[in-house]
């Protein structure tokens, strides 16, 4: 995927935004599934509005702490495998005219897919 990214010339920052993010959004999710069932297992009972919103404005908190610090983990970790900032790919890839056509052919569904969707109610 990154590679025919960069085949359509998107810019290295928006791939490498585009990766990272893919990487980790399933560890964050993971970590805020699991604060949530530390939160259930610990509380008994119906708690007040006032405490949920306590805990949902902690637990926020607690996230945006860890996203920060492994972030600059990571950043750190970077650096000191040698990240220069370009995303590497193992393969070059060539797009070729069976791609290109795939591509039109993609747009072209789409846009009658739409339009047919507006004409028939």
């Amino acid at each position: 995927m990154l590679k025919s990214l960069q085949a359509f010339r998107v810019p290295q920052v928006f791939i490498l935004l585009l990766s990272m993010t893919y990487r980790y959004i399933f560890l964050f999710l993971h970590s805020a599934n699991s604060m949530l069932e530390v939160r259930k297992s610990r509380v008994v009972g119906r708690g007040t509005g006032n405490d949920h919103r306590r805990w949902i404005s902690n637990a926020l908190m607690s996230q945006m702490n860890r996203s920060f610090k492994m972030s600059s983990d990571v950043y750190s970790a970077m650096l000191a495998r040698g990240f220069t900032g370009t995303v590497r790919t193992y393969s070059t890839y060539q797009l070729t005219p069976a791609d290109w056509l795939a591509l039109g052919s993609a747009v072209i569904a789409a846009a009658v897919t739409i339009i047919l969707g507006r004409i028939v109610p």
